[in-house]
């Protein structure tokens, strides 16, 4: 997530987020001990050149993309993209993930949507890149490098604040805790009357 403002037009955090929603998908396709790192790359990397080319979020690709792994055609369908469990399955047999006649465990299902994913966008790879220097994502890495200025500041601010929040608790919150007894007592309660 180092430069991923720049490359993908997401801050750290997003691209973080990101990263945890794809893990739960990464074993299943790059197996384990595989590239899970190469594998969050590409599909954040292909989701910024989808967006590019539909115009939409980054955020909103990552989104699109999680729901077609996890086997919901829909939220691709509107970009013309069919991830349906026969589509799915052709694109197993044709390269070679089952054999004719064999079911799809889980696994394998994902790494077929994965494929037939990458194979369907894969006219937008690049685009991010190609486009980066247009206004739209000039846009797009102009907010994300502002996101992680201002996680950048907060960070640096934080142990300021921290004192902060403990100097109110400890020495503002029993100032207000007495007053409220006192309001509350007869002579606080006097006091009140006599000030209405």
């Amino acid at each position: 997530g180092e430069n991923s403002a720049e490359s993908l037009g997401l801050a750290k955090s997003e691209f973080n987020a990101a990263a945890v929603r794809f893990s739960a998908f990464a074993e299943r396709v790059v197996g384990e001990g595989g590239d899970v790192a190469g594998f969050i790359k590409d599909i954040t990397t292909r989701a910024a050149d989808f967006a590019s080319v539909f115009n939409i979020e980054v955020s909103e690709a990552l989104r699109v993309f999680q729901s077609g792994l996890s086997g919901e055609a829909e939220p691709l369908k509107r970009f013309g993209i069919n991830l349906l469990e026969s589509e799915v399955k052709a694109y197993a047999l044709r390269e070679g993930i089952i054999a004719v006649g064999q079911t799809m465990p889980e696994q394998q299902k994902v790494q077929a949507r994965y494929g037939l994913l990458l194979e369907s966008t894969a006219k937008t790879a690049g685009a991010f890149a190609n486009t980066s220097d247009g206004l739209a994502n000039s846009q797009r890495i102009l907010k994300a490098r502002f996101i992680d200025l201002q996680a950048e500041i907060g960070t640096a601010l934080l142990p300021a604040v921290t004192n902060l929040v403990k100097a109110v608790a400890d020495q503002l919150i029993p100032v207000f805790e007495d007053l409220g007894q006192f309001l509350n007592s007869p002579e606080g309660k006097k006091i009140i009357e006599d000030t209405a």
